[in-house]
């Protein structure tokens, strides 16, 4: 994943937190307002990584940080803003 001037933030492997992969390559389409800013992120192992949202729904995590973002993406839920 790269930042807005095509700086590499992330290179991981990503699955999806609910269902079976793969994504199809059409659906890889990320939704900018979901995916949010570094707060939305997880920190594992001294890195940054993006949980993903894309347009038609599915969520990406890093497969490396499974259960920390699963976690993370819990506590989001929670606390959404109505």
């Amino acid at each position: 994943m790269s930042d807005t001037n095509g700086r590499l933030e992330y290179e991981g492997v990503f699955s999806p937190s609910e269902g079976s992969s793969p994504v199809a390559d059409g659906d890889l389409q990320i939704d900018v307002k979901g995916t949010g800013t570094r707060m939305q992120w997880v920190y594992f192992r001294d890195q940054m990584m993006p949980i993903i949202h894309l347009r038609e729904g599915t969520i990406l995590i890093p497969v490396e940080a499974y259960e920390v973002a699963n976690q993370k993406l819990e506590w989001l839920r929670e606390h959404r803003k109505p």
